[in-house]
């Protein structure tokens, strides 16, 4: 294995770099930094930290990139919802509350994510979770 880069991250504290999403389009990396509270985005070519939101989302656990919508799909354990954030700037577009997962917990059991017209935007095991018709209606914009 050969490591061609790092990039120094030291303001975000914590831990917990599990899921990524890809931006192929715009080339863009984004890591929810599940302690921190965080999504972090980086150039996918040269590394580079070119943005770091925090307060967007309060615990980020699954993150998903909608590159047909320009979006990115991040499931919210703190406030058990579904967030729907501009992948630009990662401003707030549309929040889906979320249905309880197993033990109570909201990422747990995430599946499928149907937003706006009620059809899976996501294959499975890839994105938010939301319950029956509540997505359709759930959405903004």
């Amino acid at each position: 294995m050969w490591l061609p880069n790092t990039t120094p991250l030291p303001a975000i504290t914590g831990g917990d770099f599990d899921h990524f999403a890809v931006d192929r389009k715009n080339n863009r990396l984004y890591v929810e930094a599940e302690v921190y509270g965080s999504i972090e985005v980086f150039d996918l070519r040269t590394g580079e930290h070119l943005l770091s939101a925090r307060g967007v989302v309060k615990s980020p656990r699954k993150i998903a990139m909608l590159e047909d919508k320009g979006e990115l799909a991040v499931n919210d354990a703190g406030a058990s919802s579904c967030e729907f954030l501009d992948a630009k700037d990662l401003h707030l577009l549309a929040s889906v509350p979320l249905e309880e997962g197993h033990g109570g917990e909201p990422w747990a059991g995430v599946h499928d994510l149907r937003v706006r017209d009620g059809q899976s935007a996501l294959p499975a095991g890839s994105g938010c979770s939301v319950g029956g018709d509540a997505a359709a209606s759930g959405t903004a914009g």
